[in-house]
């Protein structure tokens, strides 16, 4: 029965998303980690504040929403946070006519050309990590620093009970966010990781987000 079932023709398991390949069932999982179609997880090039749909979240201030985005800064490709609209003057929150702002070199650095990360609802998730340690599985490398080490997206709770996403900076032990102009760190974080793609079954379900900070 199991050769049979291998040898049967089936649809992809994302078909309904547009994949169109139709192969034995032999082959379907392997396709599947494969395809095209399936949940993605990827850098979209944005300008002045515009952002992609299924971008990735990565906190809040002043009760506006923080989106999770990487610019170029003096050599680096640094993760930092970008505002979904620009907030209420008077809120506490930085005014700079520019929504993108990353940390580096002890104060915060504002962009207009940044990338947004996206990914679908349920394909990533935020977990507790500390002193720079990034070796979490499935941790999503942010970018690099000016000396080429790799900087991962992090985030964590501020005095004032702002959650401010930024970046991870391993050798320094530490998760930095640019917050009023300076650049503001912690040891206790939580760094930003990808689920794990289920494998195609007849019953196949992903976790939802978690975290420390709900």
């Amino acid at each position: 029965m199991e050769a049979v079932v291998n040898d049967c023709r089936v649809t992809c398991p994302y078909a309904e998303s547009g994949c169109k390949i139709i192969m034995t069932g032999g082959n379907v999982k392997l396709h599947a980690t494969e395809c095209e179609f399936g949940p993605q997880i990827k850098w979209i090039a944005c300008h002045n504040g515009d952002y992609p749909p299924n971008a990735v979240e990565g906190g809040k201030q002043s009760g506006v929403r923080l989106l999770v985005m990487r610019g170029k800064y003096r050599g680096s490709l640094t993760p930092g946070k970008l505002y979904e609209y620009a907030p209420p003057a008077g809120q506490g929150a930085e005014m700079n006519e520019c929504r993108a702002s990353l940390a580096w070199g002890g104060g915060q650095r504002f962009t207009h050309s940044f990338e947004v990360l996206v990914a679908p609802p349920n394909r990533v998730k935020w977990v507790p990590s500390a002193n720079g340690d990034t070796t979490v599985q499935n941790a999503i490398p942010g970018g690099t620093s000016e000396d080429g080490e790799r900087l991962f997206i992090g985030r964590f709770r501020c005095d004032n009970g702002d959650i401010v996403n930024g970046k991870i900076h391993p050798s320094h032990g530490c998760a930095y966010i640019g917050i009023n102009g300076i650049e503001k760190a912690s040891r206790q974080y939580e760094i930003l990781v990808s689920i794990d793609r289920p494998t195609p079954t007849e019953d196949s379900s992903e976790a939802g987000n978690s975290s420390m900070f709900s």
